[in-house]
């Protein structure tokens, strides 16, 4: 099981993930368990629901005036 522990270790980071492209990447990420954590970084709000939003899942608001 240290093999697996180990395997599960990844963090993977999506910027945009709000896009079609970036919802696509994320629910992807979402199924590998080798991906322990998935770092989200958006410019938009994102309101995803409990079941949506695994505990792996964290979301950085990035606001940026253009």
């Amino acid at each position: 099981d240290t093999k697996k522990t180990k395997m599960a270790s990844k963090i993977a980071c999506v910027l945009g993930g709000t896009g079609e492209t970036g919802k696509r990447v994320i629910d992807e990420l979402r199924k590998l368990d080798m991906i322990s954590r998935i770092d989200m970084v958006t410019r938009r709000e994102v309101n995803l629901s409990e079941g949506e939003r695994p505990f792996k899942i964290w979301i950085s608001r990035l606001d940026i005036k253009t």
